[in-house]
């Protein structure tokens, strides 16, 4: 699971130029500064914080409604039966493709969707110096 993180990890950090969820949602926060001059890092956290929780309850959803269509029996569970091999097999493909299609949804919004780039990023960072004086 580290090895898929540091992936992700580094695919955000190669298109946006930025290395953290907090890199990330600073640079959000710089953006709006520079166009409308109205810092927003709390706005864009607090976003950041609901998407997390909704996500997280979905994917608690979606584990038992999968679990039920691929035929996972809690009785056979709670009298220590082995499940079927095709419950099995199913519960690879869910704990495999399902993330894969995720990162992958993920991947594509970020890449297509999301407008700062690190020259972007950059430039932003360049400016807010240059108005605020800091060297």
């Amino acid at each position: 699971m580290k090895a898929i993180q540091d992936s992700v990890a580094a695919y955000l950090q190669a298109c946006t130029g930025v290395r953290t969820v907090a890199d990330r949602t600073r640079a959000r926060g710089e953006y709006p500064l520079l166009a409308v001059s109205v810092r927003e890092d709390g706005t864009v956290y607090a976003l950041y914080s609901f998407a997390r929780k909704v996500g997280q309850s979905l994917a608690a959803g979606l584990s038992g409604w999968l679990l039920q269509r691929i035929g996972y029996s809690t009785a056979a569970a709670q009298a220590g039966q082995p499940q079927p091999s095709q419950v099995l097999a199913g519960m690879f493909n869910i704990s495999t493709l399902v993330p894969f299609f995720g990162f992958l949804a993920l991947s594509l919004v970020l890449a297509f969707w999301y407008p700062l780039r690190k020259a972007q990023v950059e430039a932003n960072v360049a400016a807010l110096r240059e108005k605020h004086g800091d060297a």
